[in-house]
């Protein structure tokens, strides 16, 4: 659900916006189904491969790893497409994906705002040696008063990451 408070309040600052739960491509979307295709998929692999049927259930990982491959690859895109990212943390559940795209952006030189359920303070270790701690919240709405001063502001701290480009020139407009 946050993604979708996210985005519609950063379309009111007209920002667009790469939402990987809505993408906006035909390839490598993601849904209950496959979810579930993939789950019941390493169920059975694994009965195949406790069975001794081990190319069997190699079939199976390969079509799961498969499957797999194009959604971490339009994840992956989007990252490579935004100039920015929010990646929401909470401690209590596993986000590997979240953890990929977000080492990737930082290695992009890409601002990565980060909104943590516990707080701040109760960010993981590895987030606050490669992310600017500047960007750490402890709630969506510190996250949007953050958002809307830069969306405002003239005198914007890039914190040597906030690089806009001008769309009209690359657009010719």
């Amino acid at each position: 659900e946050w993604r979708e408070d996210m985005q519609e309040f950063l379309w009111s600052l007209n920002a667009g916006v790469f939402n990987p739960c809505s993408k906006p491509m035909d390839w490598g979307v993601e849904d209950d189904n496959s979810r579930k295709w993939r789950k019941d998929s390493l169920v059975k692999a694994k009965q195949l491969d406790e069975a001794g049927h081990k190319y069997e259930a190699n079939k199976i990982c390969d079509a799961v790893h498969e499957s797999m491959s194009d959604i971490v690859a339009s994840d992956m895109r989007g990252v490579d497409k935004c100039d920015c990212l929010i990646m929401y943390v909470d401690i209590t559940k596993h986000a590997c994906g979240t953890y990929n795209e977000q080492t990737t952006a930082c290695l992009q030189r890409k601002p990565v705002v980060v909104c943590c359920k516990q707080g701040k303070y109760k960010v993981p270790d590895w987030l606050w040696g490669i992310c600017q701690h500047e960007l750490f919240f402890s709630s969506w709405e510190e996250v949007k008063a953050y958002l809307t001063g830069l969306a405002h502001s003239d005198a914007i701290d890039h914190l040597n990451r906030w690089r806009f480009l001008d769309q009209d020139v690359i657009f010719g407009k």
